[in-house]
């Protein structure tokens, strides 16, 4: 007979959820974040010159492509 002890798995089962969806509300509240400057950028940037559009250009472009660890 052989008997399997299943609390401590689903134990860190669980753990590893919840640490997984801290992360995730993280990264929305950072997407959220970039998205709001994202919009800053571009109300601001009715005056901008060649170099703070390049900025912003690449800035909404990270957003896009969900690239958020570079800021």
């Amino acid at each position: 007979q052989v008997t399997v002890e299943t609390e401590p798995i689903l134990k860190g089962i669980r753990e590893e959820k919840e640490t997984a969806k801290g992360f995730s509300d993280e990264i929305k509240g950072r997407v959220e974040l970039l998205e709001n400057e994202a919009n800053l950028i571009s109300v601001e940037g009715l005056d901008e010159g060649p170099e703070e559009a390049a900025v912003r250009d690449l800035f909404l472009y990270a957003i896009e492509e969900g690239i958020y660890h570079f800021f």
